[in-house]
């Protein structure tokens, strides 16, 4: 497919966001496809991130790999959003209304009990103290941003993104 085409999903054309990226590699998925009957098992993520315009794209990169994305911009709604199962769980650690760390520790413990739900760290700041902090409290990755597609990819892939 040329880089600037448009993709068709259903009826409906819309632009691909990796083609708007200058330089970024990337290949177009193919239109998820449910049988009748059957459940669609979209790996669920909540994106817990304060900047519109990082929400912004990480929210259509992860939907362009077939997640269902719900988000959160501060402590208090992602934790008020944790009634809801996820498989994966993307926090920002640069929060306003709290210190990402002590938010990961809240939630490692509100999800404990939920094996499936994966935490993973976004940060623009890689110190190592930040990282071993995060790893210490049962953070599973911590991930420098910008994040780009094909670590999500490798993020949503044992989720059952790609069949």
């Amino acid at each position: 497919m040329p880089k600037d085409s448009d993709q068709t999903v259903g009826t409906k054309r819309q632009k691909c966001l990796g083609c708007m990226i200058p330089g970024e590699p990337h290949t177009h998925p193919s239109p998820r496809r449910i049988e009748e009957g059957r459940e669609d098992r979209s790996p669920s993520v909540l994106l817990i991130e304060d900047e519109p315009i990082t929400q912004f794209v990480h929210k259509r990169m992860l939907q362009s790999l077939g997640a269902r994305v719900e988000m959160a911009k501060s402590a208090k709604e992602a934790l008020d959003m944790l009634r809801n199962n996820y498989d994966l769980i993307l926090l920002d650690v640069g929060l306003p209304d709290i210190r990402g760390i002590e938010l990961a520790m809240t939630i490692h413990t509100q999800i404990e009990s939920l094996p499936s739900t994966r935490l993973v760290i976004l940060t623009a700041h890689l110190e190592k103290s930040i990282i071993d902090e995060c790893l210490a409290i049962g953070v599973e990755s911590v991930i420098h941003k910008p994040i780009d597609i094909e670590k999500l990819r490798e993020l949503l892939y044992p989720l059952g993104t790609e069949s």
